[in-house]
């Protein structure tokens, strides 16, 4: 039993690294091409990976959409013209 609350602990502590990571760089990459962070918002689940979205459209608005963010930055280029 013990053994299972270290590994359920090192697990969350994991996913908690992952998420930071990501949010992060959603909120400082000035890229939007950057593998990493490609990568890890493709894994985030739907309203995480449209706000990652968003943050980095907001830094980089002439840039093209990233992979994983196909449609999100359309309504955000209507809005903002």
């Amino acid at each position: 039993m013990r053994a299972l609350r270290f590994l359920i602990g090192l697990m969350l502590i994991g996913l908690m690294v992952v998420v930071g990571y990501w949010g992060h760089l959603s909120a400082s990459i000035d890229d939007p091409s950057n593998d990493v962070w490609i990568s890890l918002n493709i894994a985030m689940p739907a309203p995480m990976r449209r706000w990652g979205c968003r943050a980095v459209y907001m830094r980089s608005p002439d840039a093209p959409e990233p992979l994983g963010c196909e449609g999100a930055w359309q309504p955000l280029r209507q809005v903002s013209n």
